[in-house]
């Protein structure tokens, strides 16, 4: 088998870790791999109660470190992968590229690299200097490859679905009213969104829209970004109108209680909150821009707002509620089309094609955008 390499920077338990963990699974008949991450994160013993090698060299929050360690990890990352003679290194998140370069210099490795994020295709397009190694830059929306500013050659767009084992069954639409559950699910922040819901939610509670309860699940990146929205919450006056429910690992059971879930990120690069939405059969309102507004466009489902916009924001809640019947049962089609339409299988053969390309020196440009 083809030995691959991954190298996967912060080792959390994030979208990025479930992508790949996704990939290192769908392929493994493919491909023999190993990942090289910091420890003590979670991901290193997800991925070992699975029987995937780990190699924990990678040093957590490099970017604090001294020059020093940081170089003396990345000198054990390239004795690592000398000793281990891969084909192809699979490049995880972006925003590493430049010492992934550096890792593999001279090593006669080929580079295959996600981009996931607005961020790293930000740095990847300020950082030209670093594409020219990388076969393949795999990007999970056309939104995210348009900022990312690599050669169409090199450029391939693969939607990622949700994998068959991950995928609970549509739950029952939920009564209509009197008490309106509309929720968020994902890590608290400006760019996720919470902030515009907290406006919208003013203005909706202006017109004495009191029946509405919030449901917030999810917290911050650290304890003083979930502090910041509580007490802005607070502040607002509007605690007893938000139910924060934290941190949850049973997200489906979670949108399962909702009528109505909100995805008002900003330049979301994917919204895989979609997904999630649509395996429960929870009517969604969704942000007009970025990836989401392409998946919400591409596969018609949902009712969007103007990202950005509070009032246009709450006003889609609003109707949402109004036609709540009506959007639910629309809604549940669209879902039950778009998972059948992003086949897992599909997109772990797309996967395997850019990486056996890589292998054996060749690029891959691809649009897979889910079935016809």
């Amino acid at each position: 088998m083809t030995r691959v390499t991954a190298l996967e920077p912060s080792g959390n338990l994030y979208g990025s870790e479930y992508c790949l963990l996704d990939i290192l699974e769908g392929t493994s008949r493919t491909f023999d791999w190993d990942v090289v991450l910091p420890g003590g994160g979670g991901f290193d013993s997800l991925l070992e109660s699975k029987g995937i090698p780990v190699a924990r060299l990678l040093k957590r929050d490099s970017h604090t470190l001294p020059l020093a360690s940081k170089l003396a990890s990345y000198w054990s990352v390239r004795r690592h992968i000398s000793r281990n003679n891969p084909a192809v290194v699979y490049v995880n998140q972006a925003g590493m590229l430049r010492s992934a370069n550096a890792m593999t210099s001279g090593l006669g490795v080929e580079l295959v690299c996600q981009v996931q994020t607005l961020e790293d295709a930000k740095f990847v397009a300020e950082h030209r200097d670093a594409q020219s190694r990388v076969r393949t830059f795999i990007c999970n929306s056309k939104f995210i490859a348009a900022h990312a500013g690599v050669p169409r050659e090199k450029t391939t767009v693969l939607y990622q679905p949700m994998m068959t084992k991950n995928q609970p069954s549509m739950r029952e639409p939920l009564p209509a009213g009197p008490q309106w559950r509309v929720g968020i699910l994902g890590r608290i922040s400006e760019s996720k969104g919470h902030y515009l819901l907290l406006d919208a939610a003013k203005r909706l509670l202006s017109k004495e829209r009191t029946d509405i309860r919030f449901v917030v699940i999810g917290s911050g990146l650290t304890p003083a970004d979930t502090s910041r929205f509580e007490s802005a919450v607070s502040e607002a006056g509007l605690s007893q109108f938000f139910d924060l429910r934290g941190y949850q690992s049973a997200a489906h059971d979670e949108l399962a209680t909702l009528h109505l879930v909100v995805i008002p990120s900003i330049a979301e690069p994917f919204g895989r909150v979609l997904l999630d939405a649509a395996a429960t059969g929870r009517p969604v309102v969704v942000s007009d821009g970025g990836g989401l507004g392409e998946l919400n466009r591409h596969f018609d489902i949902g009712r969007s707002f103007r990202s950005g916009n509070a009032e246009s924001f709450a006003d889609a809640i609003a109707g949402a509620l109004a036609s709540f019947e009506a959007d639910t049962a629309s809604f549940q089609q669209s879902a039950a089309r778009m998972l059948e339409r992003l086949n897992p299988d599909k997109y772990i053969e797309a996967v395997t094609t850019v990486i056996s390309n890589a292998a054996v020196g060749r690029s891959t440009a691809m649009e897979w955008l889910g079935e016809a």
